[in-house]
């Protein structure tokens, strides 16, 4: 009995050990920012990948290969990672959204997406509102939730910000939910409401960590404010 009890912990500590290899390569390949749909393909014993693997995995491909994501996050925990899954499975909505528009919503989607974004690296945010509030009204594609919010935020209009920003984060939030709540964070500083913006700048923090995503400079923000 203690022969085969001696056995079991090896064969359990050699598992362990394969598993840990397994992640630590996969992290690797994610870290080359070259990972793609045929590269996770071909990959053998996807069945020892860890849920923070898939969920890195599964923000890479998401956008191009939405039924491939479907599969990958159907068995992650869901307690644990709820936020970052609803995010994803909202890009994958937002993905289908789109492609439900016609050739000529498709056509002014992208056309007051860029030139909203080009009136707000302008400073011109009247004419960035009204391309934002035309895209919306046209296609109702929720990423202009955001839009719209962010470009109250740039004005100075908080109580607006605040709503459109919510609106998406809270309800559609996607691709943009992270930096839907940087911004909100940021409106909660300029308030002095230093303990809510430090709680949703660590929140998104712990949200791009998860995903792979690179914002993880928010925290900063209510540092400097607490020097």
């Amino acid at each position: 009995m203690k022969k085969q009890f001696t056995n079991e912990k090896k064969l359990n500590s050699y598992m362990q050990l394969k598993k840990d290899l397994y992640n630590k390569n996969i992290r690797n390949l994610l870290d080359m920012d070259e990972f793609d749909i045929e590269l996770y393909n071909s990959l053998t014993n996807k069945e020892l990948m860890t849920d923070e693997n898939k969920l890195k995995i599964s923000k890479v491909l998401v956008k191009e290969h939405p039924d491939t994501v479907k599969n990958i996050i159907k068995d992650i925990n869901i307690e644990k990672y709820e936020l970052e899954l609803d995010i994803l499975r909202n890009i994958i909505m937002e993905q289908e959204n789109y492609e439900k528009l016609s050739t000529e919503q498709k056509e002014m989607f992208n056309t007051t997406i860029d030139m909203g974004r080009e009136c707000l690296k302008e400073e011109n945010y009247n004419e960035a509102y009204d391309w934002f509030r035309a895209g919306l009204y046209i296609t109702k594609q929720h990423i202009f939730y955001y839009y719209i919010g962010k470009t109250f935020y740039k004005i100075r209009k908080n109580k607006d910000a605040k709503y459109w920003l919510n609106k998406y984060k809270n309800y559609f939030g996607g691709e943009k939910t992270t930096k839907a709540m940087l911004y909100l964070g940021r409106i909660y500083a300029t308030c002095n409401k230093y303990d809510e913006a430090k709680n949703i700048f660590d929140l998104a923090n712990n949200i791009d960590k998860n995903l792979g995503n690179s914002n993880h400079y928010v925290i900063k923000l209510y540092n400097k404010k607490n020097k």
